[in-house]
């Protein structure tokens, strides 16, 4: 017996008389639309994929979409998998960026659509429950018969937009599922898991100041808060879908400022947010007042400072489509001994050698991203940073009650976190020679247990290691043991001291570009200068010494004279009598520090002799004052 879809397909095709009235609205919308392309409802669906090349250059431009839904579809799969949901990500097209498949798919065409690359646009497959959402803004299911294609009668699915930080349709994240039923907690899972992505895109704008606004003082509403975003020059640069409403905005033609939405004073974020953390009370232009909150976006991971997005190509194979992706620290045997570790860190150990500051963690993390374990956790441990006395309840993890001092309920070691993806241990030369031992067990067996536990764990990382010293001649001084010497230098990459390197000023002025919000050219002399100083302190001294001149210059064209006294006065030069490489680093261990501390008080005098006045500082400081905001709010994130 023919069902009530049945019926409802047969009059679409022939007179349309009850079709309208009993579809959902944009359904039947969809329907029209793809009856006036000319779409067979009946036939084969052939799925078009895009190209290796494509997909790639796809993925690098939505990486901040990636990266920022990455830990949001992963919960949603985590909660739904169970009840048979397969998770899909699209962009705005209804190209798949990101597949979860259920593992109990019997249906042979939801395999083939789930597949990173699929055109999955109305114009390629008809109605889809991603198409009909991105048309109305909205969730939206459509079940079986609904779907245009009778080819894919077997679907069971619900999508929903996701809206960018400028409230812009960006994608959508889609729910299938072969068992038809309509299920309300999926259906809230799902809207929740979009708005919590959206919320994470807003997190990743750099350089911004982020305020939470609610009627509710404590912020514990039910109701979604209003995000807002600005810039340090009063500008709002974003909102959350709430906020967008709540205000009216249209980011996208029309620029807002912060005094077109409040009557307080821009100062009040800073004043009573960022340096004081409290929540306080703004008042709107239309005297309407709400709580607000400053939200430290320095606790949120920023995308721009990825340098890659892991690409769903191979799960078990390490594929480099673009050189670029690959840091070369501006040497080009750097760029083919990193090629070298990133193609055998699937099966052997890495050890980065290096002096300190020339950016051993940078390549170690480079490493991870265009590893096979690239989806896994990045886990940094400082050997040298640790005390003796707790370094192997850190690295393996203790029961509770182990040793005195211990939580109760005991804890997880770096080990056990790096288990699917990548432990770096940064100046294992400094491990004790007691630990080492343990070490060299769980390499080779792959097996770790907790302090206080004879429970044994299964673990599977890749390995890399970095040091500035000599580990050979650690090993014959008895200071390192030979075995675990042989057993983590599978690979080895050199990273050259600042001074050996050609590119030195290219690498200032990005440095320059990065740090300052204006436009900062440097003189010749001071062009001079730094080709010709050692930087003992490699690329952290350089990076600090170029921020106190973006901070305390008063042109745009920086010379000598802007930089620290300690630098500006020595005569050290780049020659024969350059420091030693493994010899270098002590010199401007606490240089960084001393000079945040030193620009810090500063401020801190400055804004305490002009009352706390923003203006009047950055007058009496030759500086703007959205430079001086972003100080401000720099050094509150240095201080907690």
């Amino acid at each position: 017996m023919p069902t009530r879809l049945d019926l409802i397909r047969k009059d679409f095709t022939q007179r349309r008389a009850i079709a309208s009235d009993i579809l959902d609205k944009d359904i039947y919308q969809s329907w029209e639309r793809c009856a006036e392309k000319s779409l067979p409802m009946t036939g084969r669906v052939d799925y078009k994929h895009l190209s290796a090349q494509s997909l790639n250059s796809l993925l690098e431009d939505h990486r901040l979409l990636l990266h920022s839904a990455k830990r949001n579809l992963d919960n949603l799969y985590n909660t739904m998998a169970g009840a048979g949901w397969s998770v899909l990500l699209t962009d705005n097209n209804c190209t798949a960026l990101k597949v979860y498949k259920s593992k109990n798919i019997a249906e042979k065409k939801i395999m083939q659509a789930f597949t990173p690359g699929a055109v999955l646009s109305e114009e390629m497959i008809g109605t889809s429950a991603m198409s009909c959402a991105l048309q109305a803004s909205r969730l939206i299911s459509v079940y079986g018969q609904e779907h245009y294609k009778e080819a894919h009668r077997n679907f069971n699915c619900v999508a929903v937009p996701i809206f960018d930080q400028y409230n812009t349709i960006c994608g959508t994240v889609d729910l299938t599922n072969e068992n038809p039923v309509r299920d309300p907690a999926a259906f809230y899972v799902l809207e929740q898991c979009a708005k919590n992505i959206q919320r994470d895109l807003i997190y990743s704008i750099p350089d911004a100041i982020i305020i939470e606004l609610s009627s509710d003082y404590e912020h514990t509403s039910h109701h979604q808060k209003v995000i807002l975003v600005l810039s340090y020059d009063q500008q709002v640069i974003g909102a959350n879908s709430v906020g967008s409403h709540f205000f009216n905005l249209d980011l996208n033609h029309r620029r807002v400022g912060f005094s077109d939405l409040f009557f307080d004073d821009f100062s009040v974020l800073f004043d009573q947010g960022l340096l004081k953390d409290t929540t306080f009370k703004m008042t709107m232009n239309n005297g309407v007042s709400l709580y607000a909150h400053v939200n430290d976006q320095h606790s949120h991971c920023s995308p721009s400072k990825l340098t890659h997005v892991s690409h769903p190509l191979s799960q078990s194979d390490t594929v480099i489509e673009d050189e670029q992706e690959i840091t070369s620290f501006g040497e080009p045997a750097v760029h083919q001994q990193l090629k070298k570790c990133i193609k055998a860190i699937g099966r052997l150990p890495v050890l980065v050698l290096g002096e300190s500051g020339v950016g051993k963690e940078i390549a170690a993390r480079q490493i991870h991203e265009l590893s096979p374990n690239k989806r896994g956790k990045f886990i940094a441990v400082n050997c040298a940073a640790i005390p003796d006395a707790l370094i192997e309840s850190e690295l393996f993890g203790y029961l509770g009650g182990a040793f005195t001092g211990a939580n109760k309920t005991g804890a997880k070691g770096k080990v056990e976190e790096a288990d699917g993806g990548t432990l770096f241990l940064d100046e294992i030369g400094d491990m004790p020679i007691a630990l080492q031992t343990r070490l060299l067990r769980v390499l080779e067996t792959k097996e770790v247990n907790r302090l206080g536990s004879n429970k044994v764990q299964k673990i599977n990382f890749q390995l890399i290691c970095a040091t500035h010293q000599h580990l050979e001649n650690a090993v014959s001084k008895g200071d390192f043991r030979q075995d675990l010497y042989y057993r983590i230098n599978g690979v080895t990459l050199t990273i050259p001291p600042l001074r050996q390197r050609s590119n030195v000023l290219e690498l200032a002025q990005k440095i320059m570009d990065q740090v300052s919000i204006e436009p900062r050219r440097f003189s010749s002399c001071l062009m001079d200068f730094i080709n010709q100083y050692s930087w003992p302190g490699n690329v952290r001294e350089l990076k600090s010494a170029l921020v106190y001149a973006d901070t305390l210059a008063e042109s745009t064209l920086l010379t000598v004279d802007d930089l620290p006294e300690t630098l500006s006065s020595s005569n050290l030069t780049r020659d024969d009598d350059s420091p030693n490489p493994f010899q270098a680093s002590h010199l401007s261990q606490n240089y960084n520090r001393t000079l945040n501390s030193t620009y810090d008080q500063l401020i801190r005098k400055t804004m305490e002799a002009s009352d706390g006045d923003v203006t009047q500082a950055a007058k009496a400081m030759g500086i703007s004052r959205a430079t001086l905001y972003r100080k401000l709010a720099a050094m509150k994130g240095r201080t907690g």
